[in-house]
């Protein structure tokens, strides 16, 4: 939890007090609702649905919602010049397809406007199920991943990800769906957030969050349907972070793209910043970064690791730290990774807590036997080729082999994504992701070059069209 409400620590009001304009692109029905808590939490709402001065309006506001509910015509043409104003003007915008799986065209309007990049899609389970054709939490993420999108669904439980993080939000109440366009009022709290500078994921999350708290504090004051929304009105115009931060039931679950995992040894430096080519790994498409430091001081450790942690601030990029929970700790890193002779997971586990990313090295079957379910985030499995960067004692796999690997590990953790690593590079990446890894963790082929965020895009572009091919396979299997 104390990752995922972080940024509202700092706040003395939801909005901080900053008194955003959104503009409510949305159904005559969802309106009032829209409007009025908007109001309630310090917000501006404008909501015209003319075609022809809706761009002025956008302009004006700091966030723009586009609601797919009641669409008639007009309404319709209104969404393309809004979506085209804040794509042009940088505006951040959420995309609330409401009722998709009930009409073919309402559906590709829907996947229309996803391609043109919203930076939160908001929905519940059957929309979800629509427009990734799967209502559970691997559409979430595959939804999420292959649209560059924040994704955040609602439901008895509320989901939250952005590809690679994961977040649960529990709490609320089944008196929401009883009050008409209730969850259409929500994706305009998302637009807020938005509005005030958050990035989407912290957006969708404090937008979430606040409103399961407000909406069971509400539940808790009313007697049925009626006095609910009052209530709810109340309750938000009351709640303040520190609420949320006591009362929201958040959970982050731990999660990563693992892609391309770029290893990060200052044996490949050439004096060049760890923290400067961190970030390059990362602009070229890196999704996740291990700091990996043999026969060095734990001063300094801690230290180059808190550079690289500041370097990838803001990019969504994870960090972990090979071997030494003390420095991932110390470091505030995002998590471990473990070798076979080091810290025992399920101890590591403990020390982190839930929250943090753990990965692990398995070179053989019963090393996946002896893991215990549900303590990894995700398993680094190798080696796959040949390499000089590190002796893993064992001799490499092939694509054969890794193939066997992962058949094995999968049989004891089905869920487990898996990355593979040892001489791999952009020529071989697809033999690797063909066995059935999710990604590839590179060191000499990224770290080695004298262009790393070109090497990294290389790279990438290599394993995301294993990646799509392998998905067309098994499509047509």
């Amino acid at each position: 939890m104390a990752r995922a409400l972080a940024a509202l620590r700092a706040r003395s009001a939801l909005l901080a007090g900053a008194s955003p304009r959104v503009h409510l692109l949305t159904s005559p029905v969802a309106l009032e609702r829209s409007a009025d808590v908007l109001l309630v939490v310090g917000a501006r709402p404008s909501a015209t649905a003319d075609p022809d001065s809706v761009a002025a309006f956008v302009e004006a506001a700091g966030a723009l919602l586009v609601n797919l509910g009641m669409l008639e015509r007009e309404r319709e043409a209104a969404i393309g010049h809004a979506v085209a104003a804040a794509r042009a003007l940088s505006r951040p915008w959420v995309l609330d397809p409401v009722k998709i799986g009930l009409a073919a065209p309402r559906l590709a309007l829907a996947r229309r406007l996803l391609a043109l990049k919203p930076a939160v899609v908001k929905l519940n389970r059957d929309e979800l199920a629509a427009l990734a054709e799967g209502g559970e939490e691997g559409a979430l993420v595959r939804l999420a991943r292959e649209s560059g999108t924040v994704v955040a669904v609602t439901g008895p439980e509320d989901w939250v990800s952005d590809g690679g993080r994961l977040v649960r939000i529990r709490g609320g109440s089944a008196r929401l769906a009883q009050v008409t366009a209730s969850g259409c009022a929500l994706g305009g709290l998302v637009a807020a957030f938005l509005a005030v500078g958050d990035r989407p994921f912290d957006a969708a999350v404090h937008a979430l969050a606040a409103y399961a708290v407000a909406a069971r504090r509400a539940a808790a004051r009313s007697e049925g349907p009626g006095s609910f929304w009052p209530a709810m009105l109340d309750a938000l115009a009351a709640l303040r972070p520190a609420d949320v931060l006591a009362e929201a039931e958040v959970r982050e679950e731990p999660r990563v793209d693992l892609r391309l995992y770029a290893v990060l040894d200052p044996l490949l430096a050439r004096g060049r910043s760890l923290a400067d080519l961190a970030r390059a790994a990362v602009a070229g498409g890196a999704t996740l970064v291990q700091l990996r430091m043999k026969d060095v001081d734990t001063r300094s450790f801690i230290e180059t690791a808190r550079a690289v942690r500041a370097a990838l601030v803001g990019t969504g990029v994870p960090l972990v730290v090979n071997d030494r929970v003390d420095v991932a700790l110390a470091a505030r890193a995002d998590g471990v990774h473990l070798g076979a002779r080091d810290l025992e997971p399920a101890l590591a586990r403990t020390i982190l807590g839930p929250e943090a990313i753990l990965g692990v090295t398995i070179h053989h079957a019963h090393e996946a036997e002896a893991l215990p379910p549900g303590v990894a985030t995700y398993a680094g499995l190798g080696p796959v080729f040949s390499t000089a960067t590190k002796d893993p004692g064992t001799p490499p796999l092939g694509p054969a082999g890794l193939a066997r690997l992962i058949a094995a590990v999968r049989a004891r953790h089905p869920d487990l994504p898996i990355c593979a690593i040892a001489g791999i590079d952009a020529a071989n990446a697809a033999e690797v992701i063909e066995a059935g890894a999710d990604g590839i963790a590179v060191i000499s082929a990224l770290f080695g070059a004298e262009d790393v965020a070109a090497a990294a895009r290389d790279l990438r572009a290599a394993v995301d069209a294993a990646l799509a091919q392998r998905t067309k396979r098994e499509a047509s299997e």
